[in-house]
């Protein structure tokens, strides 16, 4: 017998044979059957592992008979193991034995005895001896095509049933789909290896993660990234211990899951924990949407999902949209050039930038309300356009004057026709006329004027003259000023000087800093630097541990300090206070 063993556990049903069994199991199979089973099966199922084959049908059907037999002076025998056969003449006396090559051929190789004392026939194989011939035969049954088969077993959904030698094998639809009417049912599936470490238990989403040899190698899927959740596969309709090969179904009936969280008609979706499915709703972006089909029943130990793996695209996976490595505020525009979407920038798709200027609007369009206090009327209409009116009452010439004063030299007149007129006192209606100062009697005036030091004036006591008044120097607010001494009740400030104080707790026996900021002392410099301005700082307070005070680090914005840091040494952390003051030059 041909023996073999698989590297997982199998449920194969071939040429009559029923192979079932855990990983690892031993199976057997005539010897004459080992070349068929092998072209059938290997391609197919990777973990096939021969351990035995007896190639002894092989050599009987190269003679292409079901006996051997020989006569005198030919002798003939086959080993204990059923793998060679011997055969001796008084020409040979050790005879010669014909061996199986390993490749379907024969070699006839010197025996090294002169005869073997006993031959033995493995099912379906049988011997006879009868004087000196030793005759070889395959059992009948396993001679004409397809009466080998003693018989066929059907494990549900599929039944069998024999009559007259004939085998009819059946498919229980509703075992299958739960419908009575269902009359075909399709489930496309993959066998894949587990190389991750851990086993993936059964109803786990997977995605292919790589190859080895013939096969393909999965791990467990995830919305959470492109490389985990675009080359979804399907779910696992077995668990998969690790280094081990399985099923995958990619499309078609998952049955024996539990989906009692969900209703009938859910859709499935991958998760983002990795190989879990979530019902209804897929993860909220930026998870990657992969759509894996839809419940069909919903019970805890018996439930069942049609599998359909469908994957998300990204936006730049379309086929008219080119538009990989996305910055922060492209847009995507149309090329007609090309006939694609494209990704651009804000300035590059010709729009105008956030911050920009507008004309006015249409005229009217930015009025939101105007009022009319009469006699003035006013109105807006829905085009936004504002209409202005006076009162009718007050329309006609004249009518809307209601009163004039004159105040002296000046008289108001309104006739009955509502015409005023205005006059001038004939006194002043000259155009060209003089006063002379002593008839000015009333009213403030400045008959002369004097200086005092350093001031001094012209043209006073000139009738109707200008005085001015002057000093040494400008006083501008843009001109330089000089004074011998300045004495003033309250604080001064210039542009140029700026005082403070800070609060510093050191670190002890080491230089410790507080910045000053928000400074804006001018200097006489167009640019500043720390030439131009004294800085002055003093601790407010002194005891032993106290050693020194400094500045640093000035800073500068043109002509202006911006800012610097106030240092203090100590030997101790005390709190200390420091007053400071900075004059550009």
């Amino acid at each position: 017998m041909a023996t073999f063993t698989f590297g997982r556990e199998i449920d194969i049903h071939w040429n009559g044979y029923d192979i079932q069994g855990p990983a690892g199991t031993v199976f057997s199979i005539p010897d004459q059957l080992y070349e068929e089973f092998d072209a059938d099966i290997a391609p197919v199922e990777p973990t096939l592992v021969w351990i035995d084959t007896n190639e002894f049908l092989t050599l009987s059907n190269e003679v292409s008979t079901s006996t051997l037999s020989a006569s005198l002076p030919i002798a003939l025998a086959t080993s204990t193991s059923g793998k060679t056969i011997s055969l001796s003449s008084t020409t040979a006396l050790n005879g010669y034995l014909l061996a199986a090559d390993g490749s379907g051929g024969t070699i006839w190789t010197p025996a090294s005895t002169s005869s073997l004392t006993s031959v033995i026939g493995v099912s379906p194989i049988s011997t006879v001896i009868s004087g000196g011939t030793v005759s070889v035969s395959l059992d009948a049954n396993y001679q004409t095509a397809g009466t080998y088969v003693n018989a066929v077993i059907g494990t549900s959904p599929a039944s069998v049933v024999t009559a007259s030698g004939t085998s009819t094998v059946s498919i229980d639809q509703s075992a299958i789909t739960g419908a009575t009417a269902a009359t075909n049912t399709q489930v496309v599936r993959f066998l894949v290896k587990n190389t991750t470490g851990t086993t993936i238990p059964k109803g786990s989403a997977v995605y292919v993660s790589g190859a080895t040899g013939d096969n393909a190698l999965i791990s467990l899927a995830s919305a959470t990234s492109e490389t985990t959740s675009s080359k979804t596969l399907g779910i696992t309709s077995e668990s998969i211990a690790t280094d081990a090969f399985g099923y995958v179904v990619e499309a078609g009936y998952l049955t024996d899951i539990d989906t009692s969280a969900t209703t009938a008609g859910a859709t499935v979706w991958l998760g983002n924990t990795p190989g879990s499915l979530v019902f209804v709703n897929p993860p909220a972006e930026p998870s990657h949407a992969v759509y894996l089909g839809v419940v069909v029943r919903v019970q805890s130990n018996n439930g069942s999902i049609l599998v359909k793996v469908q994957n998300g695209y990204e936006i730049d996976e379309l086929h008219d949209v080119s538009a990989a490595s996305p910055t922060d505020l492209d847009i995507l525009q149309y090329k007609g050039s090309s006939s694609l979407w494209t990704k651009a920038s804000i300035s590059n798709a010709g729009i105008a930038a956030s911050v920009h200027t507008h004309p006015y609007q249409d005229a009217g369009t930015y009025v939101t309300a105007v009022n009319g206090t009469a006699p003035i009327t006013a109105s807006t209409d829905t085009a936004g356009i504002v209409t202005v009116g006076l009162s009718a009452s007050y329309q006609t010439a004249g009518t809307y004057i209601t009163a004039v004063n004159g105040s002296a030299p000046i008289t108001a007149s309104t006739d009955t026709a509502g015409v005023t007129s205005l006059s001038l006192s004939a006194s002043y209606a000259s155009d060209i006329h003089t006063h002379n100062t002593s008839s000015i009697t009333t009213g403030n005036y400045i008959a002369t004027a004097t200086g005092s030091t350093g001031v001094t004036i012209t043209g006073s006591g000139v009738n109707a003259g200008a005085a001015v008044v002057s000093i040494g120097q400008a006083v501008d607010t843009t001109s330089d000023v000089t004074f011998a001494n300045i004495t003033g009740t309250g604080m001064f400030s210039a542009p140029n000087i700026a005082s403070g104080g800070v609060s510093i707790t050191p670190v002890a026996n080491s230089t410790t800093g507080v910045a000053v900021t928000g400074l804006t002392v001018k200097t006489s410099a167009g640019t500043a630097s720390a030439s131009d301005v004294s800085v002055v700082v003093s601790a407010n307070s002194s005891s032993d541990a106290f050693r020194s005070s400094s500045f640093s680090g000035l800073t500068f914005s043109g002509s202006n300090l911006t800012g610097f840091t106030v240092n203090i040494f100590r030997t101790n952390t005390t709190t200390t206070s420091l007053s400071w003051i900075a004059i550009g030059r």
